[in-house]
């Protein structure tokens, strides 16, 4: 097997591993439906954001999947010819065994960092939320003495903030005062973890996103969220 098939397949499956850890960190995970959103209505907005990380995606996932890849393929070749040969160790040392799983993995990796899966589940899978969704305009509501009702959203506020030993006193001290309920733990519901999901969720009843049962980075077997106020 040519040693180029050997580093080309290196080097493609630690460019798809980088470049799931690129998006992560730079982007918050996103998932492919909002990349693909994005990229659709935000395409200017695209082009400069892509202008500002030009030089991180260079690095990190280019320059150091080709070093790594190289040193790979350097690596397997040495050991094919220092190991005791073998039927085994020929096809893992002298095949692409062991380059083909490196580009699978590398390749499931990020299908899976991006919620892929889910994003093919939306579309072939049944939707099982349309069969529960009742249309508003099919229930009749009879208001009693109705009330004003203020909703009031904050992002990114948490119990920290109510630690007077790190801040030097209670900054969640004037919430307290108006009192009401706080719940310490929740389990959000799929498809409504983002700040306008919730909104969404909450002032229509219904998911920004349909979950998907191959959504494995938001399935239900994941521990709850703790959230306060």
């Amino acid at each position: 097997m040519k040693s180029w098939s050997v580093f080309v397949a290196y080097f493609m499956g630690l460019a798809l591993f980088a470049l799931g850890r690129w998006l992560g960190y730079n982007f918050d995970d996103p998932t492919f439906d909002q990349i693909l959103y994005h990229l659709y209505y935000s395409d200017s907005a695209g082009v400069a954001m892509g202008r500002i990380f030009f030089s991180t995606f260079f690095a990190e996932c280019l320059v150091f999947p080709l070093l790594f890849g190289g040193c790979a393929t350097a690596l397997q070749g040495v050991a094919s010819r220092l190991v005791v040969p073998s039927p085994r160790a020929h096809r893992l040392l002298r095949g692409m065994v062991l380059p083909s799983i490196a580009a699978a993995s590398g390749a499931v990796g990020l299908m899976v960092q991006l919620s892929v899966f889910s994003w093919i589940g939306y579309h072939f899978a049944e939707d099982r939320f349309a069969h529960e969704y009742v249309p508003p305009d099919a229930t009749r509501l009879t208001a009693h003495a109705p009330k004003n009702l203020v909703l009031v959203y904050v992002e990114s506020l948490e119990e920290t903030y109510g630690d007077a030993g790190l801040w030097g006193r209670d900054l969640l001290q004037p919430l307290r005062s108006i009192g009401g309920t706080s719940f310490a733990t929740y389990r959000p519901a799929p498809g409504a973890t983002w700040t306008i999901a919730g909104m969404v969720a909450t002032q229509c009843g219904v998911p920004l996103r349909v979950a998907s049962p191959l959504d494995f980075r938001t399935g239900s077997g994941l521990p709850p969220i703790s959230r306060t106020h």
